[in-house]
């Protein structure tokens, strides 16, 4: 739904456009890993808020995290949560990380893992020196 000046000029600086068909976005989000994948792009960097993250939650398309944590607390009843669209409500529905790793970077906590397949345990994490 972009603008056709705007697609121009992205085309025009050697950037291809990748049109996705007007159906709902998750078939829309599935289409684009599909055909990533074709071109054998098998690694994708997401970074994004909560909206961006929660669609690839949906779809369950997340399968390594590096999240990074500040050390300061806000919140409230209203406050976005790291992950939207339907979400992770509960724990029994939470992404399970395994081979944690944790450290600080540059004041902040990042954490390493990858999302454990159904029946695979939780593994300890594995602070980082």
């Amino acid at each position: 739904t972009a603008p056709a000046d705007r697609i121009k000029r992205l085309e025009e600086r050697g950037i291809e456009v990748y049109r996705l068909q007007p159906v709902p976005w998750q078939e829309q989000l599935m289409a684009l890993l599909l055909e990533l994948g074709s071109r054998q792009m098998t690694n994708l960097l997401v970074e994004g808020g909560s909206l961006v993250l929660g669609a690839f939650a949906d779809i369950q398309a997340i399968d390594e995290v590096h999240t990074f944590i500040a050390p300061k607390f806000v919140g409230g009843k209203d406050a976005l949560s790291p992950i939207a669209g339907a979400g992770l409500a509960d724990m029994a529905t939470a992404l399970n990380l395994v081979d944690v790793g944790i450290n600080e970077l540059g004041g902040d906590v990042h954490v390493h893992g990858f999302v454990a397949k159904t029946g695979e345990p939780e593994a300890a994490v594995q602070p980082k020196a």
